[in-house]
């Protein structure tokens, strides 16, 4: 993708030092407030009633405005640091919109879902996160899936995608993006993240998967805000400099 950071010279000091510059953490914590859809393991009836809906709601979007439907996007699985244990993927969460979060246990299935495989390969959709392909990768592993087409065509990776819209260019994370983009923190604490996902989950657990697909698609449209004004500066900046040029 094209650069849409501003030029050196159209930022200030502010402007260029970035997160490294802001050091102090916030002190408000992102949390979805939203209603959450939790589809339990193993209840496909559910499953297709409630994707099948989103799916219908995306392909109108995509007709009505002509462009992709951007979704927040996440999985959790089960990890033990100690035993080096990384287990196949557990929960499945996806956030339309800021009022709204699924949450799809997927511990008991050996064949990702169909109606999960149509949803992630609608070409009306972009799936946003940070490291998201990593994401996809691991679905497509733990489930013996090709998902290639998804990984070219309907991701939108949050890290890569902030360092074409500011500078200077660095390793982000969830953390960090919601911290510079929307001025608040999120919830990383280890006995969270790093919980049994394979299992009933908690209110804690809930919440913590909700946040982090909100958080993705939050991050996601402040980026493009972001990028459609810097576009529009630049647009000006080279204006007045044609006009001095032909002065």
């Amino acid at each position: 993708m094209a650069s849409r950071k501003l030029p050196e010279w159209m930022c200030n000091s502010k402007e260029k030092g970035t997160s490294e510059i802001e050091t102090s953490r916030p002190s408000q914590l992102l949390k979805f407030t939203g209603r959450i859809i939790f589809i339990k393991d193993g209840d496909e009836a559910g499953l297709n009633h409630e994707l099948g809906l989103l799916i219908k709601r995306i392909e109108t979007f995509h007709e009505e405005v002509g462009e992709k439907f951007a979704v927040g996007f996440d999985i959790e699985w089960p990890v033990d640091l100690k035993r080096r244990f990384f287990g196949k993927v557990s929960l499945m969460q996806i956030c339309p919109d800021e009022s709204l979060c699924y949450i799809i246990q997927l511990g008991s299935y050996e064949v990702l879902p169909e109606i999960i495989q149509t949803f992630m390969s609608l070409r009306s959709v972009i799936l946003v996160g940070n490291c998201i392909r990593n994401d996809v990768w691991k679905i497509g592993r733990d489930f013996q899936l090709s998902l290639i087409n998804v990984v070219s065509k309907n991701v939108r990776d949050l890290g890569v995608y902030a360092n074409t819209v500011i500078s200077p260019p660095q390793t982000w994370s969830l953390q960090n993006l919601v911290q510079y983009c929307l001025k608040k923190d999120l919830d990383k604490t280890e006995e969270v993240r790093l919980s049994d996902w394979g299992k009933s989950l908690t209110k804690q657990q809930t919440l913590y998967a909700a946040t982090d697909a909100y958080a993705s698609l939050l991050v996601y449209k402040h980026l493009k805000q972001l990028e459609t004004k810097n576009l529009e500066i630049l647009a000006r900046a080279t204006m007045k400099k044609a006009t001095v040029d032909r002065s």
